[in-house]
């Protein structure tokens, strides 16, 4: 997704009380101070890399924004959607990737999920609005985001790359759609992606249950049957969205990745699909949805036995992660049923992280794994902890500001 900057000068002014971050003006970019300005001796590393992807989000705006721009409004999420990806994929180049991709699902989770739960629901290209401010939302951008990167996780970054610039090229000057820019993906890779419309059309987060899992040795197969839940729709028929789930299995006995990397990427299409992933020699723990390749919760299915094996032994770093936040917040919910005043990690909790420390050399992502999960997470999960077991008004009222639907 290269692209020549077709003017011979990048002209940037900067406002110490502009109401936005920064804004794309061809030619002219506008920039609040606090998006562009940072010092080595007084700003942290988050800072810097703030700045970092502002400057490269309202660059890459001169291509998808605006020599490609929307023919109105509603299309905000393909100018605003597809610049968040370009933007976040710069950022996972120019630091850890991991690391970045941890941080932008960490704050989906933490901001989209509860909008996408909360009366304000809406899907990233609402058909209707009171005013043009309301487009400017978490979905908009971090949900846009997510749903392109879907469609680059199932062409592959070569067939993707091959589609965008497609895309450029065709519509170079003119205003277009969602659909303009799925067909040139679809016109460049041969892929067929209609079905992402679903994408566009519904509102709020599917969930998805993993219905079994197992092994059968006598077929040297491993096989997974997913189900999607999709939330209600106003007035309209629900449709199964398309979501690919990068996954592997974890032998039980060699420690290692199972599946080819060729072959890593389901793809769900109906409410309920079953998998057969054939050549399996032995068992196995599943990695589930790695890389959060789809903005989809998850019902939990793993024991705790298996996220230990997943946290020692799985080869993807996200999913490491995962596994650590999991144990982490298994831990908090432990403590507050047995009223503890102080969280104490079970003896096979430790000796993973001690294995963890021992393996993993990037030391921003070993802060990271080490660090408790964010607030949101945490009272969501205790939540929904208190509610198996009571609705009272009191949790209804801690939900409510939560911005958490019951």
């Amino acid at each position: 997704m290269h692209r020549i900057y077709d003017l011979d000068r990048f002209g940037i002014v900067c406002i110490e009380d502009f109401n936005a971050g920064a804004m794309e003006n061809k030619g002219l970019t506008t920039y609040n101070v606090s998006c562009i300005l940072a010092h080595k001796d007084s700003s942290t590393d988050g800072r810097f890399k703030h700045v970092n992807s502002v400057i490269g989000h309202e660059y890459f705006h001169n291509w998808s924004g605006n020599r490609v721009t929307l023919r109105d409004w509603f299309e905000i999420t393909l100018k605003e959607g597809f610049t968040n990806l370009r933007e976040q994929l710069f950022s996972e180049h120019c630091y850890s990737e991991t690391v970045e991709r941890i941080s932008e699902v960490n704050f989906l989770k933490s901001y989209q999920f509860p909008e996408d739960s909360s009366p304000l629901a809406h899907s990233i290209r609402p058909e209707t609005i009171e005013s043009v401010d309301n487009l400017y939302t978490v979905t908009v951008y971090e949900k846009g985001a997510e749903v392109i990167r879907m469609m680059k996780t199932i062409l592959g970054d070569e067939l993707f790359v091959k589609g965008t610039d497609h895309y450029f090229s065709k519509f170079d000057g003119k205003a277009v759609t969602s659909e303009d820019f799925r067909e040139a993906l679809s016109e460049a890779s041969g892929i067929d992606l209609s079905q992402f419309r679903v994408w566009y059309e519904q509102k709020g987060t599917p969930s998805l249950e993993v219905v079994k899992n197992y092994y059968c040795k006598e077929k040297n197969a491993y096989i997974i049957v997913v189900k999607q839940i999709v939330p209600e729709q106003d007035n309209e028929k629900k449709m199964p969205y398309p979501i690919p789930i990068k996954f592997n299995l974890v032998g039980v006995e060699s420690k290692k990745d199972l599946v080819p990397k060729s072959e890593e990427i389901l793809l769900l299409k109906d409410f309920e699909q079953e998998f057969v992933i054939k050549g399996i020699n032995e068992n196995g723990v599943l990695s589930f949805l790695r890389d959060f390749s789809a903005p989809v919760s998850v019902k939990d299915f793993l024991s705790k036995e298996e996220i230990l094996h997943l946290f020692k032994y799985d080869s993807n770093l996200y999913q490491k992660w995962e596994a650590v936040q999991r144990v982490f917040r298994d831990e908090i919910i432990r403590a507050y049923k047995s009223k503890a005043k102080q969280v104490t990690l079970e003896e096979d909790t430790k000796k993973c992280l001690e294995c963890l420390v021992d393996t993993v050399d990037d030391y921003e992502y070993l802060a990271m794994a080490l660090s408790l999960p964010t607030f949101q997470m945490r009272i969501r999960r205790v939540l929904t902890e208190m509610l198996e077991q009571t609705l009272s008004p009191g949790v209804r009222e801690i939900a409510a500001s939560c911005q958490i639907k019951l």
